[in-house]
């Protein structure tokens, strides 16, 4: 009878305990905001060779304070396109007023990603070491921007030239 009356007790306890093992990891908050923004075209700026698309976005700005370092950040440029990025270091800088982040990506060895933030000036380059960059700019009227770049298209270095020495 004891048995039975522990096994009611510790029962539900063990089932709750394995769920909460079993939980899915929390999910890494996204850097941009999820509705569409509407903006006119692209600024010309933002076009150029190798560059295959540009869009708009809303950035969370108060994902990177000061103290953020170290949590990985979903660098969500597209809808197709989601890097998570482990931000391991932020340095203040005086000129102008802000601050420089750097980190890996996750999943990919080569990969890394800088940023500057002043204000609300923003500037960054991820990539994840396979040819595709993608890059945060602010426009001169403030719109932050995100573009894919595709190295690709690039034109290809040319063979070395020895120096002709007589």
């Amino acid at each position: 009878m004891r048995s039975i009356r522990f096994l009611a007790i510790a029962l539900p306890a063990l089932l709750s305990a394995s769920c909460l093992h079993a939980s899915p990891a929390v999910k890494a908050p996204q850097a941009f905001a999820l509705e569409r923004v509407t903006a006119g075209s692209p600024p010309t700026a933002l076009e150029g060779r190798g560059v295959s698309r540009v869009r708009p976005v809303f950035m969370n700005l108060d994902l990177f304070g000061e103290t953020k370092a170290r949590e990985p950040i979903e660098m969500n440029f597209f809808p197709d396109v989601s890097i998570t990025v482990n931000w391991s270091q932020v340095e203040h800088v005086d000129q102008p007023s802000g601050f420089v982040w750097s980190g890996t990506v996750v999943g990919a060895p080569a990969g890394h990603a800088v940023m500057a933030i002043s204000g609300k000036t923003v500037t960054a380059t991820v990539t994840r070491g396979d040819g595709w960059i993608y890059e945060i700019r602010t426009t001169p009227d403030g719109g932050l921007w995100v573009r894919e770049i595709d190295q690709k298209k690039f034109p290809q270095e040319r063979e070395s030239v020895a120096p002709n020495r007589k």
